[in-house]
């Protein structure tokens, strides 16, 4: 997998990447923003093939149906206290994981808004009907 992420085809480096989040998705907060970070209008080709990776990843194992993700500093901290060290400890990781994904959809959220203020010639040729 790191040789295919370092001496692949981009389709293969985005699909590498891609596979690495959804098998780990806590240990892969910064391959996650490296994917989000292709999602610019100066690279078309390489920016349409992310972001469908991107919706499908978000969409399908990355975010859960009727479910907001909270920000670390709203969860119910006190509750905290009534938990054992071991079981706090994996508390507290998967909401600080959930805040930095929060981040992450947010930052994804204003590249795709970024390029959809790019002018219309510029999104056709992204964007091909």
């Amino acid at each position: 997998m790191k040789t295919v992420m370092s001496k692949g085809t981009m389709a293969d480096k985005v699909a590498a990447q891609i596979l690495q989040v959804q098998n780990s998705p806590v240990h892969s907060l910064s391959t996650l923003g490296s994917l989000i970070g292709m999602v610019k209008v100066g690279k078309k080709k390489e920016c349409l093939q992310v972001m469908e990776n991107l919706v499908e990843l978000w969409t399908k194992d990355l975010l859960r149906p009727n479910m907001k993700l909270t920000p670390f500093e709203m969860r119910p901290f006190e509750s905290l206290d009534e938990l054992d060290k071991s079981l706090r400890d994996k508390c507290l990781l998967l909401w600080w994981f959930e805040a930095k994904l929060k981040d992450q959809y947010v930052t994804f959220i204003r590249a795709l808004d970024a390029i959809s203020k790019e002018s219309i010639e510029n999104i056709k040729v992204i964007f091909p009907l």
